[in-house]
């Protein structure tokens, strides 16, 4: 993400691109702010499933609060 000015904000470095079924994917998604010091946040997808069957009650308001 840049500034108005041309200077960059914030930088997403995707990793271990991996092909999972029709996919590609990122095994590691690395969020660094570039105005602060240190690594970022750094996520590491261990395990995905595409596709899955979701039951309808686990969006209702009850179960999300």
């Amino acid at each position: 993400m840049y500034a108005k000015s041309g200077k960059l904000l914030k930088k997403t470095e995707l990793s271990n691109i991996t092909r999972i079924g029709s996919r590609w994917y990122p095994k590691k998604i690395v969020f660094k702010d570039m105005l602060k010091k240190g690594a970022g946040t750094e996520f590491i997808i261990d395990e995905i499933e595409f596709d899955k069957e979701i039951d309808k009650y686990i969006f209702t308001k009850a179960s999300l609060k």
